[in-house]
């Protein structure tokens, strides 16, 4: 038997996610001639007219329609470079990259706390000062900065504890 004629129809509907959509349809056909193949002839049809309805869909008049068809690029956290379809946030080689930085960083803060103190329990350096009142932020209560703001003297017996 041989095959003298192709055609392939394809449609595409994309949801605008308000109860609407749009829908785009192509049929393309072909007659072959002696020595075709024809698997390869259907296959460059069925590209074609994929391309053909994603070009008309791009285009549409409807926001949403446009978007869905036109995702944004899926870029790698650590390098910036766009990513497969298999890969989370990274690349593979971006992950171990990044995973031996934050290990380096945490490392070299441990260190820096553990000299601190070292240096504290010596008596090397004085420690972190504390604000007064300090379980409040260092803020003292409103009612010293009111009476002291009246005039009268910060050591009056009637402030609050």
């Amino acid at each position: 038997m041989r095959v003298t004629a192709v055609s392939v129809t394809l449609e595409k509907r994309v949801n605008d996610g308000d109860y609407g959509g749009e829908r785009a349809e192509a049929h393309l056909a072909a007659d072959l001639e002696q020595g075709d193949d024809p698997v390869l002839v259907l296959s460059c049809l069925l590209d074609e007219a994929r391309l053909r309805i994603e070009a008309d869909l791009r285009k549409s008049i409807n926001r949403e329609v446009r978007k869905r068809m036109n995702p944004p690029l899926r870029l790698c956290d650590e390098c910036g470079d766009p990513l497969d379809d298999f890969d989370q946030y990274l690349h593979k080689g971006c992950d171990e990259v990044q995973k031996e930085r934050r290990k380096r960083e945490r490392e070299e803060s441990e260190r820096a706390w553990r000299e601190k103190q070292v240096a504290e329990l010596n008596g090397t350096t004085p420690p972190d000062a504390r604000a007064v009142g300090g379980g409040n932020g260092g803020r003292a209560p409103a009612a010293v900065f009111q009476s002291t703001a009246a005039g009268a003297d910060a050591d009056d017996e009637d402030l609050p504890l």
